[in-house]
């Protein structure tokens, strides 16, 4: 999605893929598959070979904060005309909507969104923006697997073992192994939790994933 608007936004801005010099991937962390560059790929498969590329991430905060960013560098870097804003979003894919606890984002949905900015041509200019952040709130909203602080144990259909699942597959250790839900167990009985015991995007306070 995020390369698709990113071809968009290079047509609609009138810029050829090959004169962008910065793609900024504004991807959630919940992408294809973790620990991995996002940006990258999102200026490979947009064509834009002469740039470098990198992620970054403030949850729903993350668009404004890649055009913050920048403004910021396009106004300190002559060197640097046109820079590609872009990415894509499937947080909805984490949500159980079973669980009332997590109702907040029952209405997210799949997107993606992209903007050209640059030094040079015409089009919309950036006035500014300002951002605010409360480190108290911090851990009130996680996903806590798939990190250094914590594991989900997998117990389903035969399978217990420390995993992480995504792109419907689980991986343990490295290794690829079978991740097809038996019947009655379904992706709402993940019961995923960390270190804060805290009931985020989870549906049980407990270190252990389980499939009931």
């Amino acid at each position: 999605m995020g390369v698709w608007a990113a071809q968009r936004a290079l047509d609609n801005a009138g810029i050829d893929p090959e004169q962008v010099d910065l793609v900024i991937a504004i991807n959630d962390e919940h992408k294809e598959v973790p620990a991995w560059t996002s940006g990258i790929q999102l200026a490979h498969e947009g064509g834009a070979a002469r740039a470098y590329a990198c992620d970054v991430g403030q949850k729903c905060g993350t668009g404004v904060l890649g055009l913050e960013l920048t403004a910021d560098l396009l106004g300190a870097d002559a060197g640097l005309p046109t820079v590609l804003v872009g990415g894509g979003y499937r947080n909805g894919n984490l949500i159980d909507y079973r669980d009332p606890n997590v109702r907040f984002p029952y209405n997210l949905a799949a997107g993606g969104g992209a903007a050209v900015l640059s030094r040079i041509g015409s089009g919309h200019r950036m006035l500014g923006s300002s951002f605010l952040t409360d480190g108290r709130f911090s851990l009130d909203v996680l996903v806590p697997v798939r990190g250094a602080g914590a594991v989900a144990r997998r117990q389903c259909g035969g399978l217990s073992s420390a995993s992480a699942r995504y792109g419907g597959n689980a991986y343990t250790h490295g290794q690829q192994v079978d991740s097809q839900f038996s019947p009655g167990c379904a992706p709402g009985g993940w019961s995923l939790a960390g270190p804060t015991g805290r009931r985020g995007l989870h549906r049980h306070a407990a270190y252990e994933a389980r499939c009931a």
